[in-house]
């Protein structure tokens, strides 16, 4: 029961974050495709979160056999908005991580990031964000969430929230997860 609960914490706390969110489209079970392929395929696109890294490889970050990935939240930019979409990995020990995938109408300057991701974090946490150094054009990490933001080059980001798979080593594990998605 408390993982159920820490699932949907992980999710809510992720959608919070992402700025202009709003949730539509349905939940499905997404199919996996090699990672490299899906970036390339995905061009300007965001809104299959699950099709960006395959789950297999997922699987071997975190040493746990994967039992589903759910596609979520997607919003796909109507009116200039915000392209985004979460997938929530769930493993077979009950555990889970969910990774969004957005992109932004804007391309802001480090600055900027770090300014819009401490005002988004401050909606929901106490902890104020830590700048984690050689990932992405900026990446800031919240301890108390278990949660990696990424920023790349051309206004794309990801969250990497690792609430429920957490521990001691939930920030070098988000770490090498964004490495995978190529940050």
């Amino acid at each position: 029961m408390v993982l159920k609960h820490q699932g949907f914490a992980a999710t809510l706390v992720s959608t919070l974050l992402i700025s202009a969110c709003g949730s539509g489209g349905s939940t499905s079970t997404a199919d996996s495709i090699n990672a490299t392929d899906a970036r390339k395929a995905a061009g300007p696109s965001v809104t299959n979160a699950c099709a960006l890294i395959d789950k297999s490889v997922v699987a071997s970050v975190l040493g746990s056999g994967i039992k589903s990935a759910e596609l979520s939240a997607v919003k796909d930019g109507a009116g200039g908005t915000e392209q985004f979409s979460q997938c929530a990995y769930t493993f077979e020990s009950g555990k889970m991580i969910v990774v969004s995938v957005g992109q932004s109408p804007d391309n802001p300057g480090v600055e900027e990031i770090q300014k819009r991701a401490v005002s988004q974090t401050a909606i929901v946490s106490n902890t104020p964000p830590v700048k984690v150094d050689g990932v992405g054009k900026a990446a800031l990490w919240s301890p108390d969430m278990h949660m990696l933001q990424v920023y790349l080059e051309g206004g794309r980001f990801y969250y990497i929230n690792m609430a429920s798979a957490g521990g001691d080593e939930a920030q070098a594990t988000a770490v090498t997860l964004a490495h995978k998605l190529g940050a």
